[in-house]
């Protein structure tokens, strides 16, 4: 069964270039080792709070190993 991971955080007092960036990075790791491609998404009411998205994941428990390895 596929599944679909959300990720979702706060972040102030950062640039949203600087957040993009960083989180490009961790998302081409965890794609480079799952092949899973994620994204980033922001809530249009509240620019701190952002969201990622990764699907289909296949097996939850080793996406969770990658992406904890890529944080």
């Amino acid at each position: 069964m596929n599944l679909s991971v959300f990720v979702y955080y706060r972040v102030a007092g950062v640039q949203d270039a600087a957040i993009r960036e960083r989180v490009g990075a961790i998302q081409e790791d965890v794609y480079a080792d799952t092949g899973v491609r994620g994204r980033l998404l922001r809530r249009r009411d509240d620019p701190t709070t952002w969201m990622e998205v990764y699907e289909p994941v296949r097996d939850a428990e080793s996406f969770e190993r990658s992406l904890d390895a890529a944080l």
